[in-house]
């Protein structure tokens, strides 16, 4: 609570009524402030835009695209003989699946497919619709069809494990391992 004093020695002063000390006026920004706000919000938005640029330019996709459903999904398609789709979680991509080493392992034997699921690595990730495990299952089918895969086996990650697990159920297609 503050008051006014109202002595000589303290005319108008504004204190508060508890410690007797003065009370401090907190002053609303500027427009001079709020224009600082903004320009440096404007130049960090642009050095991320750059800078996302960049690492893009030094890290190109090592794989195909295709294109379903007005999504442009990136994969990696390596080797002969049985297909094993690869399905990797959250914070990591197709490539990672490379940099291990098990895509040239797997693909001694079987043709191996990597996805960037949608939003990860290479892929688009559009806003107009929510990305469920269901939605990424039936996009994730729809470009196995396209690109003439037929009983695939499905190993998925970490996330990528619901997105397996909701292709097995909704795909019956799908041996189950």
């Amino acid at each position: 609570m503050t008051s006014v004093i109202r002595d000589s020695a303290t005319l108008g002063q504004t204190r508060d009524a508890a410690t007797l000390r003065p009370t401090r006026h907190v002053k609303a920004a500027g427009p001079t402030r709020i224009g600082l706000v903004i320009a440096a919000g404007i130049a960090l938005a642009a050095a991320n835009y750059a800078l996302a640029r960049r690492a893009e330019r030094r890290n190109p996709p090592s794989g195909k695209f295709i294109q379903i459903d007005g999504v442009r999904l990136h994969y990696i398609d390596r080797g002969k003989g049985p297909a094993v789709i690869l399905l990797h979680g959250n914070g990591t991509m197709a490539r990672d699946f490379e940099l291990s080493g098990l895509i040239d392992l797997l693909a001694k034997d079987h043709r191996v497919i990597a996805f960037d699921r949608p939003g990860f690595g290479h892929s688009e990730r559009p806003r107009n619709r929510i990305w469920t495990a269901e939605a990424q299952a039936d996009l994730l089918w729809r470009a196995l069809c396209e690109i003439a895969v037929h009983r695939p086996v499905i190993v998925g990650n970490s996330w990528g494990a619901l997105v397996a697990i909701a292709m097995a159920l909704r795909h019956r297609q799908i041996p189950l391992a």
